[in-house]
């Protein structure tokens, strides 16, 4: 989660750090001239760095979602190169560039990019490029649970968190990656990929909230040394209109790509665990087949060892420790998986 915070971020600051070169290029033509652009904004805002990251996690939750069908090691092999393919980062980085060149428009990039090119934007940009150290992260929220932030503070985080899309964003990240993952585990039930589709749906709302709740106290942490005055001076450049055409252009562009290549990989990863897993005994469970009590609870109570921190609140309303919610996709099944996202 913090990683593909880390690439929403750099999206609405992507232009700033690409301004001290825009007057230098020197392209031989408007076509050459925007993709130079558009490569510097992508690279010097570590936008490259961090989609790269990012597909590699996606990839590595639907591997563990298909190990639990035990594939043959000639199909991890498979297994291994179709998400290799399916998640190249490079196509993450061409979609969102053909998204940026598609909607090219030379006065907004200027814009933004003199908005953004202030030493305040840059020293923003340093810090969100950072990865959170998780004992720093317990600490801070120990702190903050012992000291409350103001209220001043707590709301500037929540204005830039809605003016920056982030938990938005992220929570559609989630979804998408659980979703992806949970159906992998159904295997070619169709009962329980409709079941998981179901449960996904009726708690949307409360994973939304968590994701939300994880999304500010991220915020929080990598802002806390910035003071509040910075912090309003921030929140008005991520509210400037063109800022925020940038911002919509690139989250939606990634936001579809993901989309597509997890149902890439889903398709893809169900034909090779239908060709290469174990096939299935007189004995096994059929499809559809209900767990016994005990099973159900055993599911319901690691399904709340994995969630019990996403829905804690601290007495200034802040969320509590940052959770990933594609942990559920460790659960050793799908009836587990669902009980995960039922909480």
């Amino acid at each position: 989660m913090k990683t593909t915070l880390a690439i929403i971020l750099a999206m609405f600051i992507s232009a700033a750090t690409g301004a001290e070169n825009v007057g230098t290029s020197h392209a031989p033509d408007a076509a050459g001239k925007q993709d130079q652009l558009i490569d510097q904004v992508l690279t010097l805002s570590g936008m490259k760095r961090s989609l790269q990251k990012l597909s590699m996690q996606m990839a590595g939750g639907l591997m563990q979602a298909a190990m639990q069908a035990k594939p043959s090691e000639n199909g991890q092999q498979k297994l291994i190169k179709v998400l290799e393919r399916t998640f190249e980062p490079d196509l993450f980085v061409g979609h969102i560039s053909a998204a940026l060149k598609k909607n090219y428009s030379e006065q907004r990039y200027k814009n933004v990019v003199q908005i953004l090119s202030t030493p305040l934007a840059k020293r923003m940009v340093e810090l969100e490029a950072k990865d959170p150290n998780p004992e720093e992260m317990q600490a801070f929220y120990a702190q903050i649970t012992k000291t409350p932030l103001s209220p001043t503070r707590i709301s500037l985080i929540q204005k830039l968190d809605d003016s920056m899309q982030a938990s938005a964003s992220l929570n559609k990240v989630a979804i998408t990656t659980v979703t992806a993952g949970a159906l992998i585990s159904g295997g070619d039930c169709s009962k329980a990929r409709a079941r998981i589709k179901k449960v996904i749906a009726q708690n949307r709302s409360d994973i939304e909230t968590a994701t939300r709740n994880s999304t500010q106290i991220v915020l929080s942490f990598l802002y806390r040394d910035v003071s509040d005055a910075d912090l309003k001076a921030y929140l008005k450049m991520t509210e400037n209109k063109d800022s925020k055409w940038m911002m919509n252009i690139t989250t939606s562009a990634l936001l579809e790509k993901l989309e597509l290549s997890m149902e890439q990989g889903v398709r893809a990863i169900a034909k090779i665990i239908k060709a290469h897993a174990p096939k299935k005994t007189m004995f096994a469970p059929k499809c559809g087949q209900s767990m016994s009590p005990d099973q159900d609870d055993d599911a319901s109570a690691r399904g709340k060892q994995v969630t019990t921190s996403a829905s804690a609140r601290t007495a200034n309303s802040l969320p509590g420790p940052d959770v990933d919610l594609r942990a559920c996709l460790g659960l050793a099944t799908s009836a587990e998986i669902i009980a995960c996202a039922e909480k």
